[in-house]
């Protein structure tokens, strides 16, 4: 990609919210008292240690259903184990995902469509 308009399009049919590290958690909430929970799914790129990892910490320990993503499938399995130790284990997947291959987005899109059908919320840090 080229110029100042740097992102990443994951499926025309996936809703996508790009958020800065500013951001306020909202508590899952109900349906008019009928008992419909809404599940909210995100996708964190470059989440295998620092900002990005605590940015996974804080989505599931607001009940967000969260991809952590990383280049480097070994370091990312291991930033799951971590993430899990905090129990937060039915809260986070690991996919592998290097955003500046093309390929590796379109499985990662894939992954998310057939997992969860959408998303909602998308962190990503690395745009160099």
């Amino acid at each position: 990609m080229t110029g100042a308009n740097k992102g990443i399009v994951l499926d025309t049919q996936i809703p996508i919210l790009l958020l800065n590290l500013n951001f306020t958690f909202v508590e899952p909430f109900h349906l008019c008292g009928v008992g419909v929970e809404f599940v909210r799914y995100a996708v964190v790129t470059g989440a295998n240690k620092g900002i990005g990892l605590e940015i996974v910490r804080q989505l599931a320990s607001a009940g967000i259903k969260v991809v952590l993503t990383a280049r480097n499938e070994e370091r990312g399995l291991k930033a799951l184990e971590t993430v899990k130790d905090s129990g937060l284990s039915h809260l986070v997947l690991f996919h592998q995902v290097d955003v500046a291959d093309a390929t590796s987005v379109a499985s990662l899109a894939d992954f998310i469509k057939s997992k969860f059908g959408k998303l909602d919320i998308l962190v990503t840090r690395n745009f160099d």
